[in-house]
């Protein structure tokens, strides 16, 4: 570690009670751990302080709050994480509330109690992961856009404040920007992703209009629960500039991820149980065993205030029928009526923000008429013209979006550019995409042709009658098929693409584009979805995947896919059994899994351009029989997968029987385990 770098940043951060961005700069470190075999690594990272004020900084102990950010390798599958001074986070309620959240399914980042040797000198510190791509996808959540306060014009506010002898002023409007500015900037499907930030964005100051916060909440996932629990015991995490989300661009639907709440459990009282008694709420002791094994690993002590907190909360969730089924697609469609213009904004900056502007300007990012564009505006002159904008560069919104965008200066000071949203828009054709259908428990057989640019969402009750649906795809498939519900042993969807498809596509797989705007790989996506044996077909789809499960479990009895262009089935933090898959002829992979447990009865895989069967990011496969005729790889086990094949054939295998290798920086190497199986080329 340059030590030296680090004494001179942290004697300047210490000099006022905030931190400026000078401080801040990384130096490059070794960070020296134990890895799961007990066997000590060395990781090269980035380092630097971490705080806005100078409660961060131990000048005593030559030490503070830190940001690491790893070059190689991880640290229990993180990558990017915080050790804090355990002052500044309220020392174990840190770590026992962000605990307790995820035990309820709420996004919390992983923090723990640990002691670090800085520099050969220890110090005991919070150990905390940084919300990103990672913690996204370990709690079920697509890389997307994490929407965060910007808090430069507060922070730039305050300093100027306390050198002037006065208090810190808060912004009466707290504008937002992408935290994750790595999802923005990728090459690939660029325009979808910038796309999808400003609708975060813009989704976000659409609620901050309702002034009750409560109200806002409302129209979260699950947001009312997370709100009375926050509100009550961990307050500052609600704050404006505190609070981040994801935003799911499928529902239009922002998801509260837990950051910074000051947790304090003092004015917890009247409640007498303990860990592991018995109680009559429904869920107790499911809730119990998980908080007190979490609590042991966690290197925290089990207090009677953390018992008290613990009954409260399941009380409020009983109150509040926490359990109860909450279908993202009907919340989707509650959301969807209450906000119709959400994409039609008007400026209305705050009373702070004009008082700040003064003489000056201040710039906004807009997107208007399918296009982006910076805005200048006066003080008292808000109002949107477009000969005041001008179009900018895939760069500089990129720029805007993640908060790095240069202030303009003026008589009071700098002003930094503003991410509004959307606006003044003819986005009738967004609003319009939307098509609902609910499928009754009725019997049911129906034919729909799919208008382009279309997304379909169709909502299955529980039923044992007998429902089929045929869909056909427009000529372009720019139309997207959302199934969600319970679709059960009578139940069959049949997808239909470009039938001369087959004779075109093993040109190889083309990598411009994998999702749209919604965020939706596939023609057919079931998303949240319970299965009892029910069947599906596709032939002939041009999407990223032919037929894509997302967050799934039950029991399919068949899937079977003729003609994709890319890949065929793809499977993504599901629990599934799957008696039967057939594949002929994929552009890409013809079962690509990831995130979750599945166990695979007989599958035939024919032509497949790349894997015949793939499975990363820690899931486990079971296969009982497995033939493939011509495919690239026979198997691919990669980033701490396992999958166990029981009986397999591989014939005309162009590269490698068995691949078993660490693709991401996240993870380690996969395993494979195979009982009874022959291939042809034997490279492994």
């Amino acid at each position: 570690m340059d030590y030296k770098k680090f004494i001179k940043r942290l004697l300047r951060a210490q000099r006022g009670p905030v931190v400026d961005d000078i401080s801040k700069k990384n130096f490059k470190g070794t960070i020296s751990v134990l890895n799961k075999d007990r066997k000590r690594i060395h990781l090269k990272g980035k380092i630097r302080i971490n705080g806005d004020i100078n409660d961060h900084i131990d000048l005593k102990n030559t030490f503070s709050s830190l940001h690491i950010s790893l070059m190689n390798g991880h640290i229990g599958n993180i990558t990017k994480f915080k050790l804090f001074l355990p002052h500044t986070r309220n020392g174990e309620n840190e770590v026992f509330w962000t605990a307790l959240l995820r035990s309820y399914g709420f996004p919390a980042p992983f923090t723990k109690f640990i002691t670090v040797l800085f520099n050969d000198i220890p110090h005991k510190v919070i150990f905390q992961e940084v919300l990103t791509k990672e913690f996204l996808e370990r709690h079920q959540i697509r890389e997307t856009a994490i929407v965060k306060g910007d808090e430069r014009q507060f922070w730039e506010s305050a300093r100027k404040s306390v050198i002037s002898g006065g208090g810190v002023v808060y912004p009466d409007y707290n504008y937002k920007h992408i935290a994750n500015k790595s999802f923005i900037e990728k090459l690939i499907d660029r325009n979808h992703r910038l796309f999808i930030g400003i609708k975060g964005v813009n989704k976000v100051h659409h609620l901050q209009l309702l002034k009750k916060i409560p109200e806002r909440f409302l129209h979260m996932e699950n947001g009312s629960f997370f709100y009375q629990i926050n509100n009550k015991y961990a307050p500052h995490g609600l704050m404006d500039n505190n609070l981040k989300y994801a935003y799911d661009p499928l529902f239009n639907s922002l998801i509260p991820l837990y950051y910074d709440g000051n947790a304090d459990f003092t004015g917890c009282k009247g409640l007498k149980s303990s860990f592991g008694s018995t109680e009559p709420l429904k869920h107790t002791s499911i809730q119990k065993k998980y908080l007190k094994e979490q609590i042991h690993s966690l290197n925290i002590n089990a207090s009677k205030l953390y018992d008290c907190v613990s009954d409260d909360i399941l009380e409020i969730a009983e109150r509040l029928n926490y359990w109860q089924d909450k279908s993202p697609l009907k919340q989707r469609v509650k959301t969807f009526q209450y906000f119709p213009s959400d994409y039609n904004m008007e400026i209305h900056p705050g009373t702070e923000l004009e008082k700040r502007v003064g003489d000056g300007e201040v710039s906004f990012l807009v997107f208007f008429d399918g296009k982006f564009s910076e805005c200048r505006f006066r003080a008292g002159l808000f109002q949107f013209k477009k000969k005041n904008c001008k179009d900018l560069p895939q760069k500089r919104v990129i720029s805007f979006l993640s908060g790095k965008a240069k202030s303009a200066k003026n008589n009071k000071g700098p002003i930094y550019p503003i991410n509004f949203g959307i606006i003044k828009s003819n986005l009738s054709d967004i609003q319009n995409s939307d098509i609902f259908l609910s499928i009754s428990s009725s019997s049911y057989e129906e034919t729909i042709s799919l208008n382009p640019k279309k997304n379909l969402f169709i909502y299955f009750k529980k039923s044992n009658q007998s429902r089929k649906i045929k869909l056909l795809l427009d000529k372009n498939q720019s139309s997207r098929i959302i199934v969600s519900g319970y679709l059960g042993l009578n139940d069959s969807i049949e997808v239909l693409g470009t039938q001369e498809l087959g004779q075109t596509i093993l040109s190889g797989h083309n990598h411009s584009s994998r999702f749209n705007e919604r965020l939706l790989t596939g023609c057919l996506t079931l998303v949240d979805a319970t299965l009892d044996r029910s069947k599906f077909y596709v032939n002939g789809a041009t999407c990223e995947d032919a037929i894509n499960f997302i967050r799934s479990s039950g029991h399919v009895a068949q899937i079977i896919v003729r003609n994709s262009k890319q890949d065929a089935v793809d499977i993504d933090f599901s629990n599934l059994t799957i008696d039967h898959i057939s594949v002929e002829k994929a552009g890409n992979d013809c079962i690509d899994l990831s995130a979750g447990n599945y166990s695979l009865g007989n599958l035939f895989l024919s032509k497949c351009t790349d894997k015949a069967l793939s499975a990363g990011e820690k899931s486990n496969v079971l296969i009982e029989s497995l033939r493939v005729i011509q495919a690239k790889v026979f198997i691919a086990s990669k980033d701490e997968s396992s999958v166990n094949l029981e009986d397999g054939l591989g014939l005309n295998i162009e590269k490698n029987c068995i691949d078993v290798y660490s693709k991401k920086q996240e993870f380690d190497t996969g395993t494979f385990k195979g009982e009874n199986f022959s291939c042809e080329p034997t490279n492994f």
